[in-house]
């Protein structure tokens, strides 16, 4: 007969690996052979439980309580409620039976991680509370996903609280959490905050990368401020950090938005002898401030390489498969040697409408755009600690654990919708990413997860 350990091992790599259809056969036959009491099978009987059906797994939990000593979650299951999108599971299941498990400190941090990527601010808060009641200090890990939990979902002032605090406890944010940071204020247009943030984060030593930049050259473009564009490009060359198409886009953005077309034409041939060209993006800025110009040929002949650039006919290939209408491509081709570019630029426009119809073309032409601070970074007395889940009155979450996230709105204190957040730059650069890497399949599976979340964001 197969022995209790090697029951045990077996189920649990079956559970380790998420093959549910293969544990119940052989659960039932090791219950048989070795009965209830035996502690292996409480345990693997608990986290099968788990994974199936959490009350159920409770229920089990409360009535093995007696004899539970080696019935201890295994950190895989968490992980796996956690991919699966079951972050409230997960929850569940660490608060209701932590006072007769033992719950480790690294648990507790893989379920406050996922409540915080699934937008369940106000759980993983409590959760933070929990812990500290349970005399444990969080660490860095933990607050780096509660700051990414904040920006993701629109709430920049904690967001700044919560770096202030850690500073306070000599703790650093990683790199990653500065760029989140970074790139949330600048699609808002937060530029002073964002460069307070950006000399902080070169400050603790790190080495921004090219889409720290980008994000930065985005939001003053959004400005036409050239100077600004040049310092953090010099800075680029100084650091040897090599710039790409959104790069090149932000800056011929920059030009076009002061007006200066013979400046962006230079910029641009200067990186077309280096082989690097724009983004689809950069592209349509280019030709739209040549056409404004009236200068029409130049335009042309600019509308004329956007067609040979490899990136944006796949681009408008997903967009011929969404509206299953004849080749974008050939159609904008004839329009072009036709001469009929203002023509060209509307059907353009139309691509950006269909792919992302909240987009970021629609905030370059606004006057009313103004460069915005919406935190005082000052000293405040040291703290020995902050308690995430004492400053929930200040945080103002609401009801972010009802899934109702998506519909926060946008308000002068600096609150964005995750729709605006994620509704152009994060998808963007991942489907052109895609798209340059030729893999088309999950370019176009992008694009519908954005209308996905497009469409939730706007019920």
């Amino acid at each position: 007969s197969v022995t209790c350990n090697s029951y045990y091992s077996i189920l649990r790599g079956h559970l380790n690996n998420g093959n549910r259809e293969q544990i119940y056969p052989l659960l039932n036959s090791f219950l048989k052979d070795y009965g209830l009491v035996e502690p292996m099978v409480q345990k693997i009987l608990a986290c099968y439980l788990c994974l199936k059906d959490v009350n159920g797994a409770i229920r089990f939990l409360g009535k093995t309580m007696d004899n539970s000593s080696t019935v201890t979650f295994l950190t895989s299951i968490l992980k796996i409620l956690i991919k699966e999108g079951r972050a409230l599971d997960a929850y569940r299941l660490v608060t209701e039976t932590q006072d007769n498990l033992p719950v480790m400190y690294a648990d507790y941090a893989i379920v406050i991680d996922g409540l915080c990527k699934g937008g369940y601010l106000n759980k993983a808060l409590d959760l933070c509370a929990l812990v500290e009641k349970k005399g444990m200090n969080l660490n860095i890990v933990v607050y780096i996903s509660i700051i990414n939990g904040l920006c993701h979902e629109g709430h920049l002032i904690e967001t700044f609280r919560l770096l202030d605090s850690l500073e306070k406890l000599n703790l650093v944010p990683s790199e990653i959490t500065f760029a989140t940071v970074i790139y949330a204020l600048c699609r808002e247009g937060f530029l002073l905050d964002a460069e307070h943030v950006f000399s902080k984060m070169v400050l603790k030593g790190f080495q921004p990368k090219v889409q720290v930049y980008n994000s930065l050259l985005d939001g003053i473009s959004k400005f036409g401020q050239l100077e600004k564009a040049f310092e953090l490009l010099n800075d680029m060359e100084t650091k040897y950090i090599e710039p790409d198409s959104l790069t090149i886009s932000a800056v011929i953005n920059c030009y076009c938005q002061k007006g200066d077309m013979h400046g962006a034409l230079e910029f641009y041939y200067k990186f077309k002898r280096k082989d690097m060209s724009p983004d689809f993006f950069g592209f349509l800025y280019f030709i739209r401030g040549l056409c404004t110009k009236g200068r029409m040929e130049e335009a042309r002949s600019v509308l004329r390489e956007m067609l040979q650039s490899k990136n944006v006919v796949e681009l408008i290939n997903i967009v011929n498969k969404e509206v299953d209408t004849e080749s974008i491509s050939d159609f904008l081709g004839t329009l072009c040697e036709q001469g009929r570019v203002q023509e060209a630029v509307t059907v353009l426009n139309e691509i950006v409408c269909i792919l992302f119809p909240v987009q970021r073309l629609s905030t370059y032409n606004q006057g009313s755009l103004k460069q915005q601070k919406i935190y005082e970074w000052k000293d405040e007395p040291k703290s020995s600690s902050i308690v995430p889940s004492s400053c929930k009155s200040g945080l103002n979450l609401g009801s972010c654990d009802d899934k109702d996230v998506r519909n926060l709105s946008t308000d002068n204190g600096g609150y964005m919708t995750r729709s605006q957040l994620h509704g152009f730059d994060f998808y963007y650069s991942r489907i052109a990413a895609l798209c340059a890497k030729g893999e088309l399949q999950k370019a176009n599976q992008s694009v519908k997860e954005f209308l996905s979340d497009l469409t939730e964001s706007m019920n």
